[in-house]
């Protein structure tokens, strides 16, 4: 017996799991961030969640400590008991209350408070390194247990987050992660295994899917075969674990799991849905929309308070209605985005020479047209990188590449092609500066990326 508590239990494996994970010269200190029921410490009447949350930072471990899961469970529940300490919890209540009441504060405009509120999250997201919260018991009225086969917690993370909460004689503990690798889980709950606790798999990943598809190439969920139940378990192979309804592969260890021939399945077998990849549009709009307002305004501001010799709001303009044109495409076309961009600014960067030389070369397309078209293709390939939650090695590459094209603007400094410099350089150095991003924050990618496209 480790006589700790169910959360301390669950977090020491958390935390050992995650120092056997850590990667790097200098890695950095786990640290957990763990929300505490105020009610157990203060009597209080609130219908108001009344929470705070405690950090617990991990001392680094011995090299015979490492592997011992009793050093980690007294390292958690000493970081459990400092911080529960109630004179530290009131003291840290009391600045926070003090904020929240502070006359200045309250004045300000919702909005501003709310963006304030987004950089204080962004910051404190970086305080830790990630967050275990147990919810605890989930009690139904006796008429409806007999229709409970257990609860799931879920929280909103921007990393990796563990939950649990006990139900119906089970204890779920779920794994909210943004990030396709899940060595992080399969250690954990082998860990789990290994120690003699009966683990049960429910994930939304490698849900069977009818092989022929339909008519966009895409795998049909079929309805379920007669006589199947959809509390069925298949014990994985390698890992030992429970996996629940029809999984093609175990979603730990991606092994084949032994499925009856006539096993069909969909979604409803499954407690949690296959995810799909869902487009923010509206957000895509109104970040569109404000870059077209900015630019045609920064172009009014800089014809009239330079003279400009051509008119640069109408090129403005036409430089809008063909972005919109082409973002549009690229919306209808999202599958394959970054190759469309690509394509797109040495197109457009075609038809600009062409429109030049026909309308009688004024230089335009090199002092302007070239440069802003190359610089808004690295911005347009990473916003929609984004808002369409795009993989890394599905965009990295082209990324590179757009920043590659927006050089070109140094052989119009080189030869003196251009008579006005600056759209030149700014689209020189900002290439510059996304090439050396690309290279120093995702080389790894990009080398396997190459390697895997050009076979090195």
């Amino acid at each position: 017996a480790h006589q700790a508590t169910l959360t301390v239990y669950i977090s020491a494996i958390y935390a050992k799991v995650l120092w056997e994970m850590r990667r790097g010269d200098k890695p950095r200190p786990i640290i957990l961030s763990i929300p505490v029921n105020l009610r157990s410490i203060f009597q209080s009447r609130t219908e108001r969640n009344f929470f705070t949350v405690m950090y617990i930072t991990l001392p680094e471990p011995a090299a015979e400590e490492a592997g011992d899961l009793n050093w980690w469970i007294r390292q958690v529940s000493d970081g459990f008991k400092a911080a529960l300490n109630p004179e530290k919890v009131a003291a840290d209540s009391s600045g926070k209350l003090k904020l929240e009441a502070n006359p200045v504060l309250r004045i300000l405009p919702t909005g501003l408070k709310d963006l304030s509120l987004r950089w204080a999250h962004a910051i404190s997201d970086h305080r830790f390194t990630t967050s275990v919260s147990n919810v605890g018991r989930f009690e139904l009225p006796d008429k409806l247990r007999p229709y409970l086969h257990c609860a799931y917690a879920s929280v909103v993370s921007r990393g990796i987050s563990m939950a649990a909460i006990s139900s119906a004689g089970l204890f779920a503990i779920s794994f909210i992660s943004v990030f396709k690798d899940n060595e992080l889980q399969y250690r954990f709950f082998t860990a789990l295994q290994a120690a003699g606790v009966p683990v049960e798999i429910t994930s939304n990943l490698n849900i069977v899917t009818s092989r022929a598809g339909d008519q966009n190439g895409e795998g049909a969920i079929v309805p379920p075969a007669e006589g199947v139940s959809p509390a069925a378990s298949t014990i994985c192979p390698n890992c030992g674990c429970a996996i629940r309804g029809y999984k093609a592969r175990c979603p730990l260890d991606n092994e084949p799991l032994q499925l009856p021939a006539d096993a069909r399945s969909d979604q409803a077998r499954d407690v949690f849905p296959a995810a799909e990849l869902k487009t923010n549009t509206r957000l895509l709009t109104k970040l569109f929309a404000f870059i077209s307002v900015a630019a045609m305004i920064i172009s009014l501001m800089l014809y009239y308070a330079l003279e400009l010799p051509l008119n640069l709001p109408i090129m403005t303009l036409f430089g809008i209605i063909s972005t919109w044109t082409s973002v549009g495409a690229v919306v209808l076309r999202r599958r394959h985005v970054s190759k469309i961009i690509t394509w797109q600014v040495t197109i457009l960067s075609l038809l600009m020479l062409a429109w030049d030389w026909m309308l009688g070369w004024q230089g335009w397309s090199l002092n302007y047209s070239i440069p802003i078209v190359l610089l808004a293709a690295q911005a347009s390939l990473y916003i929609l990188a984004q808002v369409l939650h795009m993989e890394s090695g599905d965009y990295m590459v082209y990324l590179l590449l757009c920043g590659l094209l927006g050089l070109l603007p140094l052989l119009f400094l080189i030869f003196g092609w251009v008579t006005i410099r600056l759209p030149s350089v700014i689209c020189v150095g900002v290439s510059l500066l996304m090439i050396a991003a690309t290279l120093i924050f995702q080389g790894g990618i990009i080398r396997h990326e190459l390697s895997k496209r050009l076979h090195i």
